[in-house]
């Protein structure tokens, strides 16, 4: 009974069983910091590009409409290929895809970016899909008393 005791009381071995239990753990938290900050990063890049995009392209008004009604309208034409132009001259290799819409008060943005994967390649998965969007709103001079 003795024996049975000391060898329960018994604490060498410890650390090395702590190990193999919590290395495993800590080699995940480390992928998901390194995959997490890399996909975070790329994901701000791809949206920044589509609200930069989206904002650039909201100061295409339409000038006629402008002068005769005294409105404030996108000139949806020009302002999708501002907007095209921005995206393919900023766009990251990740955003693959892109999609434009304009109204006469607003236009929209949309983009699909695929990011790939650093750690978790080992698991199965390559890439992540995300899918971005800005919109800009056309304005022309003060709108509001203080601006």
């Amino acid at each position: 009974m003795r024996r049975l005791k000391n060898w329960w009381s018994d604490q060498r071995g410890a650390y090395l069983v702590h190990f193999v239990l919590l290395f495993p753990v800590a080699v995940v938290m480390l992928g998901l910091v390194i995959d997490g900050g890399f996909m975070y990063q790329q994901y701000r890049a791809a949206q920044t590009t589509v609200e930069a995009a989206a904002q650039v392209a909201s100061h295409e008004i339409d000038v006629n409409h402008f002068r005769a009604t005294n409105q404030v309208v996108l000139d949806r034409g020009a302002a999708t290929a501002i907007a095209q132009q921005f995206v393919n001259l900023n766009k990251s290799k990740y955003l693959v895809k892109t999609r434009i819409t304009a109204q006469p008060d607003r236009i929209t943005v949309w983009g699909q970016a695929k990011i790939p994967t650093i750690f978790f390649k080992i698991f199965g998965v390559s890439e992540l899909v995300v899918t971005v969007s800005g919109q800009g709103y056309p304005a022309f001079g003060i709108n509001r008393e203080g601006e």
